[in-house]
């Protein structure tokens, strides 16, 4: 995944899994937050189905909508050439 993002520039990537074949998640550090994150994003196939890039972007949404301790907290999302990620 080509993620040039600004918010994004400044991860050190350290570990990607591919959970489903059509999601990618990669472990990185912020180096300018000092904080570990997941960047996950739909793979470029799966972001040219436009049914599979809507889900992932109300998945998004939805994650946004939240705040509660025992869920994780979206810090960015966005959408770039190859599909969202957040």
């Amino acid at each position: 995944m080509n993620v040039i993002a600004p918010a994004l520039k400044d991860l050190e990537y350290f570990e990607q899994t591919v959970p489903e074949e059509m999601i990618v998640e990669m472990s990185a550090y912020q180096t300018i937050l000092e904080r570990e994150v997941l960047v996950r994003s739909l793979t470029p196939s799966a972001a040219d189905n436009p049914r599979l890039r809507i889900t992932f972007l109300q998945e998004m949404r939805a994650l946004a909508s939240f705040s509660h301790p025992n869920l994780v907290h979206l810090y960015d999302g966005g959408m770039e050439d190859d599909g969202p990620y957040m």
